[in-house]
């Protein structure tokens, strides 16, 4: 088949997935509570539906991640917690998709979407020339896949020397409040299964100073692969500054939290650090006890004023809050005297407010939820 049927094909797919009324169309999925990979599976659930509105040919599941549509076939790939592509490519999945490649039109239709965005990406990849992408790439431990990789500020296959500029596949969209919900429900889902997984498996955190804290194992592998892509960033770009202090400040009054309840929160905890008392209003965020998941949650009793260092240690569940005595519960890192300019101000009981209906309601809600909030705030 003619390298110009494939790129047609792809061609159509990123066009059929714009959607000038997204609002107009509900998304079939229901998350599956005992999996973890619910997030990827809406995204493919957002993507198809697109299609069939657009071009009302819906797409048909041959196999898994793969689909009929129109006169050729698409593979579907999505990663739903980060703002770049990332995923691995099995050896003998590629070569049958090549084999089919010389008699159909083929293409890779891939997704990313960032948690703390509403946007997302997608590029739609002729088959021929990803398939002459796979020599160059890692691969998986094993062997036996090959590890595909596409930043959005670069737009080319990474360790593809050959490859050309990928904007023309490329489009990002915004997504309609459905899709969003039903994204960032599946998300919730993926996340409680797998806390229940580890705590299944024993990797609960553990009271003995000397024991191994698989949460902390987590936070320093997510960690290390962010310095990692800090590394492959390269080099220092002067030019680049203005943009660079300009997300940096997008970051931090995302960071602070809905602006309305964070006003909520500071009038509720006088303006000071439910923990260390720390009255400087421009370092204050607006946490969450129970994750966000609509307006709903966007109540004074469901927060908790905190430092923005602090805010961040919540998120990496080092630090947790007993909804029983309302104390602050310190993780390991805590007791590996790696937070000395914490440690002796977090020996108080946390400073949330005891006797306001926000507070009670809190208690009260959270309690039905679970005996220690180890949820992460947002």
């Amino acid at each position: 088949m003619a390298p110009i049927e494939h790129e047609n094909y792809a061609k159509d797919l990123l066009f059929s997935l714009s959607d000038d009324h997204p609002e107009t169309e509900l998304v079939n999925f229901v998350p599956d509570t005992t999996k973890s990979r619910n997030a990827a599976g809406a995204m493919t659930a957002i993507l198809c539906q697109r299609l069939f509105k657009k071009s009302k040919h819906r797409p048909m599941q041959k196999e898994n991640k793969t689909y009929e549509w129109k006169e050729g076939i698409f593979i579907s790939r999505n990663i739903a917690d980060r703002d770049y592509l990332w995923t691995n490519i099995r050896r003998d999945f590629a070569n049958a998709m090549h084999d089919t490649a010389r008699s159909k039109p083929v293409a890779y239709l891939l997704a990313c979407s960032n948690p703390s965005d509403a946007t997302l990406f997608a590029w739609a990849i002729r088959e021929p020339l990803l398939h002459d992408s796979l020599s160059s790439l890692p691969l998986k431990k094993g062997g036996q896949a090959y590890t595909l990789q596409i930043r959005t500020d670069k737009q080319r296959i990474e360790h593809f020397s050959a490859s050309p500029d990928l904007t023309e596949y490329f489009q990002g969209f915004q997504l309609s409040r459905d899709e969003l919900r039903v994204l960032n429900e599946s998300r919730e889902v993926d996340a409680t299964v797998k806390r229940e997984r580890a705590i299944a498996r024993g990797e609960e955190e553990t009271d003995d100073d000397d024991g191994v804290n698989t949460v902390e194992a987590e936070t320093r592998k997510l960690l290390a692969i962010a310095g990692q892509h800090l590394n492959e960033a390269g080099v220092f770009n002067p030019e680049g500054i203005a943009d660079a202090r300009e997300r940096v400040l997008s970051s931090i009054v995302r960071r602070g939290g809905q602006p309305a309840f964070r006003h909520h929160l500071l009038a509720v905890y006088n303006g000071r650090c439910a923990i260390t008392g720390c009255d400087v209003e421009a370092v204050l965020d607006a946490a969450h006890i129970v994750p966000f998941k609509g307006p709903d949650t966007n109540h004074p009793g469901n927060g908790l004023l905190l430092r923005t260092d602090l805010h961040t240690l919540f998120d990496l569940k080092l630090v947790a809050v007993d909804v029983e005595t309302n104390d602050l519960a310190r993780f390991a890192l805590a007791r590996r005297h790696l937070l000395r300019g914490v440690s002796r101000e977090a020996d108080h009981r946390s400073r949330r407010p005891r006797k306001s209906a926000e507070s009670a309601g809190a208690r009260t809600t959270l309690a039905g939820k679970q005996p220690v909030v180890q949820a992460m705030a947002r």
